[in-house]
């Protein structure tokens, strides 16, 4: 995380250190998402979506 701060400060100054965190955030669920939908073949299990669903 440390070095995409540095990569994203780098490249666009304070406000890349300020979003590096965020958009890092956001790329790493998307790849995940991507790899246990598309990869394992597998449904994600949402949290407290079942809960919501029997009330």
């Amino acid at each position: 995380m440390i070095l995409f701060q540095l990569f994203f400060g780098a490249i666009a100054g304070i406000l890349g250190i300020a979003l590096a965190t965020p958009v890092l955030a956001v790329i790493i669920v998307m790849v995940k998402i991507v790899y246990i939908q598309d990869i394992l073949n597998d449904s994600i299990q949402v949290k407290g979506l079942e809960a919501e669903a029997s009330s």
